[in-house]
């Protein structure tokens, strides 16, 4: 299945589309991409309740007395998603550890000078920590993530700015978290398929996740408008 243009979709239509592409992930690495010994979690968020994700929003000088807001921008909705999104946790089963994970952006990750700094520390402490990483980002870049999020990604952990001109846009990157870090990278384009993406478990050790047809079983069960809005050639 072709990748889609998702700048035609509104927060809550992505968001929908998101979670339903890691509970595919998910399913497809423990249905036989992940070895015996590891296994894969969707990772839900920290906060979970209306009101706590309305205080994370908002905080609580913009919500009345009931706890909703007393007003709310397109921002505002974008950041209630990325709140909300969830990621994929792959942990080693003798002693349950984080080993990988998997990050799909979403719009809200890179809507403002905050979300990208936010979402740059998230994935760089991760792999400090020693935690390898799956990027997927069908996104074009921002006015916030000029050059892409992998370039931001690679300028913080290793220093260097000089990136080739194919890893600055809509992109997956696997990365090992090792030292000196490594990325392998590929381009994605609109209208493009989508390969599979190496995700190590080690330094040397890696396994295929199946992009393409997580997206394609993720895009199916989404609701005829959604099919309607992102396939129109309008």
């Amino acid at each position: 299945m072709p990748l889609h243009d998702w700048t035609r979709a509104t927060a809550g239509v992505f968001h929908d589309f998101h979670q339903g592409w890691m509970v595919g992930i998910s399913s497809a690495l423990n249905n036989g991409v992940l070895p015996y010994e590891y296994y894969a979690l969707i990772q839900m968020p920290v906060a979970t309740t209306e009101t706590e994700i309305f205080e994370l929003v908002f905080g609580r000088h913009r919500l009345d007395e009931r706890g909703y807001p007393l007003d709310m921008t397109p921002e505002d909705e974008k950041q209630i998603y990325v709140v909300k999104k969830n990621i994929i946790a792959v942990h080693r089963s003798s002693d349950d550890s984080v080993v990988a994970q998997i990050e799909v952006v979403a719009p809200g990750n890179k809507s403002s000078p905050t979300a990208v700094r936010r979402f740059l520390d998230g994935v760089t402490n991760a792999l400090h920590s020693g935690v390898h990483l799956l990027l997927i980002d069908i996104l074009p870049p921002t006015a916030y993530d000029p050059n892409g999020l992998h370039h931001a990604i690679w300028s913080a952990l290793c220093r260097d700015s000089t990136i080739p001109p194919d890893a600055t846009c809509r992109i997956a990157a696997s990365y090992v978290a090792d030292h000196p870090f490594r990325s392998h990278v590929k381009q994605l384009t609109v209208g493009g398929q989508l390969p599979a993406m190496p995700l190590f478990l080690s330094q040397f050790h890696s396994v295929e996740v199946p992009v393409e047809d997580t997206y394609a079983w993720s895009f199916s069960g989404m609701a005829k408008r959604s099919h309607q809005l992102l396939e129109s050639n309008n």
